[in-house]
């Protein structure tokens, strides 16, 4: 299901857009650029979808471990079958981008005392956030869209989470300045920024409402801890608990704190000796 660029291309185009609006949060003198860019990857999105075919039709697929013959496997389960209007992938695309632009270029540096300093006119907590819940929401509807393969796979959702994650990190190390707090807050943002996906799991999995969130056809797999078979029923809290809470509300922000901390801690130490530094060279 490859679109007019090859996946590649996709995939690195997607993680450009995300990845400039992470920086453009801590740094605002990159908001302007990272808007211009974002807005001309988002219209480019729009053209190709509407120069493409009038319809286009996609699997959906969750991957979890599974038993193949006596190896466990990364396998991919297919949820659903999607067929949508040819142009709809393109219009999800300025859905998202428009808003984000705007909140950009509006906050620009301005003529005021600091207001180009690192992080200036956004919440460390809220802002990284809100393009984490966006971002999501935004893969989500590449799913339902059946957009090309590029823009959906591989990890499409922690495409759309590690942007904004490593933003918060920054941002928080940046207004906190303690190496302890800041740890806290990061590890209450990668918890919070995966409530959605636990949240609409859940209902998709029960109501079979589709995307990759939806498990309700995963009823054989893998437990890769103990490496033993699972059998659950649809639909049920086992069924769940291994296939999404535990990975989203437990192991995934875990795996996301053993980087993201050394990242907190770096822009910590940065932050804190930097200026000491700079005044001893002055002095001296």
């Amino acid at each position: 299901m490859a679109g007019p660029m090859p996946d590649p291309l996709l995939v690195l185009a997607h993680l450009l857009a995300l990845a400039l609006c992470a920086l453009a949060l801590v740094l605002p003198a990159w908001r302007g650029r990272a808007a211009t860019v974002v807005g001309v990857l988002a219209l480019a999105a729009a053209a190709a979808a509407l120069a493409g075919p009038a319809s286009r039709t996609a699997q959906v697929v969750f991957r979890f471990a599974a038993f193949e013959g006596a190896n466990i496997v990364w396998k991919p389960f297919v949820v659903e079958t999607v067929t949508a209007a040819g142009h709809a992938f393109g219009m999800s695309a300025l859905v998202f981008a428009l808003p984000w632009c705007a909140f950009l270029l509006g906050r620009r540096p301005g003529g005021a005392s600091g207001a180009g300093r690192h992080g200036a006119g956004v919440h460390p907590f809220w802002g990284p956030l809100l393009l984490a819940w966006s971002a999501v929401a935004l893969q989500l509807a590449f799913e339902k869209t059946a957009a090309p393969h590029g823009l959906v796979e591989p990890a499409g959702l922690e495409r759309a989470l590690l942007p904004p994650s490593l933003a918060a990190a920054a941002l928080l190390a940046l207004r906190i300045r303690k190496v302890l707090p800041t740890f806290l807050w990061l590890a209450v943002f990668v918890t919070v920024a995966r409530l959605p996906l636990a949240i609409w799991g859940t209902l998709a999995t029960r109501e079979q409402l589709g995307t990759s969130l939806d498990v309700h056809t995963v009823t054989r797999f893998a437990n890769p801890f103990a490496q033993v078979a699972m059998h659950v029923d649809a639909g049920s809290n086992e069924q769940l608990a291994w296939l999404v809470w535990a990975p989203n509300l437990l192991i995934l922000p875990g795996l996301y704190m053993l980087s993201l901390g050394g990242v907190a801690f770096a822009v910590v130490m940065w932050a804190v000796h930097a200026p000491r530094r700079r005044e001893e060279e002055a002095a001296a």
